[in-house]
């Protein structure tokens, strides 16, 4: 269940036990699936070390959660003169959990706006683990709204990792989108929540649009897949408030000049080639 990555030794390859007294080392590793092999002599004329220390250290990449033994096994120690000396082995183990599970969701979750009108909605994350990269497709209904644009978070590049976006792509009533990222060692993402994107609409029909998630996928700097829950969303487009046009007239004497006022009330962003011109006076001669 644990796969061997790669052999490290002390933080100083002169450093370790058996070097310790001056004598020149010369190590050698072989690796399988399931068992690792390493071992050490060295040459010179100091005398070899006595006492404890840190034979090697090996780096261990985990690919699953679960427990696995480490078992020794053909563990051999012998003096700088070739004398075999006995030795017991005590093994151990190492317990993997697994990255928890995080939350994808679109912010807020429902939503109510004027039709004609532009707005946005967020798609957020909570409870990630070094997210090094994601993706998600969005599906609305193109008939109720029309795709905008598209902001790419901000939260994996934070961490001072190059990122990579990928997309936006917008068809007919999807939109997909992710970012990849890479940076050595540097860590991703932890917790949240944070935006993944800022997305833009625009009401073009009065009705009802789902604002539904799929293909969430959320990945660690190591490339392993983080488990996620989705929460999708809505939004209500709703029709223009009805505008009522109405005369204020003041009263007035035979043959004297009056006015008469042409108002509206709950005028909706006025002002296209359509809109009736408002607020004129008139004078009548008898």
């Amino acid at each position: 269940r644990v796969l061997f990555r790669s052999f490290v030794g002390t933080s100083d390859p002169l450093a370790g036990f058996l070097h310790s007294t001056g004598r020149a080392t010369f190590p050698t590793i072989t690796a399988a699936a399931g068992l690792v092999s390493y071992g050490e002599y060295s040459t010179g004329a100091a005398a070899g070390p006595d006492g404890s220390g840190d034979l090697v250290t090996l780096h261990f990449q985990a690919i699953g959660a679960g427990t696995s033994p480490l078992t020794l096994s053909n563990q051999i120690a012998t003096t700088t003169q070739s004398i075999s000396q006995s030795s017991s082995a005590q093994s151990g183990q190492v317990t993997v959990v697994p990255l928890g599970t995080a939350r994808v969701y679109v912010q807020p979750a429902a939503g109510s706006h004027q039709i004609g009108d532009t707005f946005s909605v967020d798609i957020m994350v909570e409870g990630a683990q070094d997210l090094g990269a994601f993706q998600f497709d969005l599906a609305y209904n193109a008939s109720i709204l029309q795709y905008v644009s598209l902001t790419g978070g901000a939260l994996i590049a934070d961490t001072g990792r190059l990122v990579t976006p990928v997309g936006p792509t917008a068809g007919a009533g999807m939109i997909s989108y992710g970012q990849i990222s890479s940076d050595g060692g540097t860590p991703g993402a932890n917790g949240g929540p944070y935006k993944l994107a800022t997305i833009r609409f625009r009401g073009i029909a009065v009705g009802d649009s789902p604002l539904d998630l799929s293909k969430v996928i959320l990945t660690s700097t190591k490339s392993f897949e983080q488990a996620t829950t989705v929460t999708d969303g809505s939004v209500t487009i709703e029709p223009l408030p009805t505008a009522t046009v109405r005369l204020v007239t003041q009263g007035a004497c035979v043959r004297n000049a009056f006015a008469v006022e042409v108002w509206v009330d709950d005028a909706s962003n006025l002002g296209d080639r359509k809109s009736t011109r408002l607020n004129s006076s008139h004078t009548i001669q008898s």
